[in-house]
């Protein structure tokens, strides 16, 4: 995010402003569409496999788009239940 600084306008602030929340939002839709591509499918798997044994996976796994922090969140949430279920 560009920093206020009192050596330019208002105006070019503003313009900075739109320039980095167009490229940030540019490499969010990037990073999700990846993420999809990468952990999509394989995770509906494991959902669909915790389904069946009647687990919850979730609000992370369940509300998955693609998300980085989604992904990372699910992950943990399957990691700790397959710890405790393997005890």
């Amino acid at each position: 995010m560009p920093m206020a600084s009192r050596a330019s306008t208002q105006e070019e602030y503003v313009k900075q402003q739109d320039v980095f929340q167009t490229t940030y939002r540019q490499w969010m839709n990037a990073t999700a569409a990846e993420c999809q591509a990468k952990f999509a499918i394989p995770l509906a798997e494991v959902m669909d496999d915790m389904h069946a044994e009647k687990l919850d996976p979730g609000p992370f796994c369940n509300l998955f788009n693609g998300n980085l922090f989604a992904v990372q969140e699910c992950a943990t949430s399957i990691g700790v239940l397959a710890q405790k279920l393997s005890r």
